[in-house]
């Protein structure tokens, strides 16, 4: 269940500063969520507050590969402390047997030289399901500090009883308390992995 995991979670793009190589996730400009429908009639947003990812990106081909993200379960957060704690025990995520959700990349689409969609597999909950995801690119500049940036946002839906995650009460009207479409939403920058400092020479 998540708003902006996974992509994680996750995707990237292309631009004339755009550097080749390894990039990271920028969790302090990103956020990885979701929603979901309560009393079939209002919306309930999250997300995770405790995620990271990479992935490889190659301006000059436009290849976008190797993308791994992990949403550690108990950072969810949907601004309500009793549900969050239902939402970590078994009834839903199990946090304590399954502390992490991964999505691993295994296909990019692309138009353009530009990632559109990428399908992989989501691991929640103890079960993996592939999942596609759509990309939207955001662009490529550089911070005040001359570092390289890539934009991007990425969603999708997934069913959350696909993952086991099957809790629910029958409403009077006949109605399901949560729905079981979960929408994903990812959005944030990611930053070239940094490099270690080559060893100092002996005098």
């Amino acid at each position: 269940m998540f708003k902006h995991l996974i992509a994680a979670a996750v995707v990237l793009g292309l631009g004339s500063t755009a550097f080749a190589g390894k990039y990271v996730l920028d969790t302090a400009h990103g956020e990885v969520g979701f929603k979901i429908k309560h009393l079939g009639i209002s919306t309930v947003r999250g997300k995770f507050n405790d995620f990271n990812g990479t992935f490889e990106w190659d301006e000059a081909t436009g290849k976008l590969e190797n993308l791994k993200a992990t949403i550690k379960t108990a950072s969810i957060d949907t601004n309500n402390d009793k549900r969050d704690d239902h939402l970590r025990s078994p009834d839903f995520f199990n946090a304590k047997k399954n502390p992490t959700i991964t999505f691993t990349g295994k296909k990019v689409e692309s138009a353009n030289n530009k990632p559109t969609k990428i399908i992989g597999d989501l691991t929640m909950n103890g079960i993996t399901k592939e999942v596609a995801l759509d990309v939207k690119y955001e662009g490529a500049t550089k911070n005040p500090w001359g570092q390289d940036v890539v934009g991007f946002e990425a969603t999708g839906k997934v069913n959350r009883k696909d993952f086991g995650l099957t809790w629910n009460k029958t409403l009077e009207t006949g109605g399901l308390l949560v729905g079981e479409e979960v929408t994903i939403e990812i959005a944030g920058e990611a930053n070239p992995e940094a490099k270690p400092a080559p060893p100092a020479k002996k005098k």
